[in-house]
């Protein structure tokens, strides 16, 4: 594995934000673009939603993870397949409190092309799947569901490689991908096995 630097939360700096929307555009079509104003709505309304890997002088942005809690309203409108994530506002992002339980949405796994196949991904996959278990350990919030928008081949494998399911193609030619942690026949994997044990202990 390439050596690298996770940082998420107070660690991520408006700069780090700027690096990752230049990946973006490496990445994704145009369609996809958003504005740093509008990521940094983002931020402001929940700074856990990113987690990103840096080189090892601490300065570039290798690769990001955006991986939000929403609105119902706007887990459903995204799971239709029939919108796309640029129209999320901040208001559509929400804060995580304690004892109540909130959707998810996976935004983005970006790897900068020069560095991917060298266990990026993996390391912040599994940062994520820390996180998630510590919101449900310590602060007793689990995820009803968490939905995906796979824009690409290689965005649909690396989902379908933490357990979610593609559930429809969408009206933009994309795959609705979907990960269900308390369904007892969610495929379990190396990225999701933690996650799994606690929201079966957990039940629904």
């Amino acid at each position: 594995m390439e050596k690298i630097f996770l940082i998420s939360q107070s660690e991520v700096q408006k700069g780090h934000i700027e690096q990752a929307l230049n990946l973006d555009r490496i990445s994704y079509d145009d369609t996809y673009h958003l504005s740093l104003n509008t990521c940094l709505s983002y931020f402001d309304k929940n700074n856990q939603i990113y987690i990103m890997a840096l080189d090892e002088t601490k300065t570039t942005v290798l690769g990001y993870i955006n991986f939000s809690p929403i609105t119902e309203e706007m887990y459903q409108k995204i799971k239709s397949g029939q919108t796309i994530d640029t129209v999320i506002e901040s208001s559509d992002i929400v804060r995580y409190v304690d004892d109540v339980d909130c959707w998810g949405y996976m935004s983005s796994i970006v790897v900068h092309p020069d560095h991917r196949n060298r266990g990026i991904a993996k390391q912040m996959l599994m940062l994520l799947q820390k996180q998630i278990c510590e919101l449900a350990m310590y602060h007793n919030i689990f995820f009803n569901s968490i939905v995906a928008d796979a824009v690409s081949d290689l965005g649909e494998y690396i989902l379908t490689e933490i357990g979610y399911e593609k559930i429809k193609t969408s009206n933009h030619d994309t795959k609705i991908m979907e990960l269900n942690l308390f369904n007892e026949n969610t495929v379990e994997t190396e990225y999701n096995k933690e996650m799994i044990a606690i929201y079966k202990r957990r039940g629904k």
